[in-house]
């Protein structure tokens, strides 16, 4: 699942959309808001409620699954953003699945 985070979020088409709406803000400043709206809030609330069901079945450790969201999504998408160079460079297979696990693990770290 991690992985495929990664790939949706660096995939061309998110990479031209954050593009397009920095590019933007001057002249559009609600524009931020609107677009995170659609994308980020809603990636974060589906993640949200999975972490939610899994810390309700005991398998995380009990906390606020929007602030666990928030965070699983920042180790994923921080990495991503400084190997990419802000979406100028591919950045190949293996090395981004090596950000996927190692997210993941930080994350188990602070969640298992």
């Amino acid at each position: 699942m991690s992985y495929r985070l990664i790939q949706a979020c660096c995939a061309e088409r998110s990479r031209s959309l954050r593009w397009l709406t920095y590019a933007q803000v001057g002249r559009f400043p609600d524009l931020i808001a609107t677009v995170q709206e659609r994308t980020q809030v809603r990636l974060r609330e589906a993640l949200a409620d999975r972490l939610g069901r899994l810390c309700a079945a005991g398998r995380l450790r009990a906390a606020d699954p929007v602030q666990a969201a928030e965070q699983l999504l920042a180790l994923l998408t921080a990495p991503m953003e400084i190997r990419s160079r802000l979406g100028t460079r591919r950045v190949p297979a293996a090395e981004a699945r090596k950000v996927a696990e190692a997210a993941v693990e930080t994350f188990l770290c602070a969640y298992a």
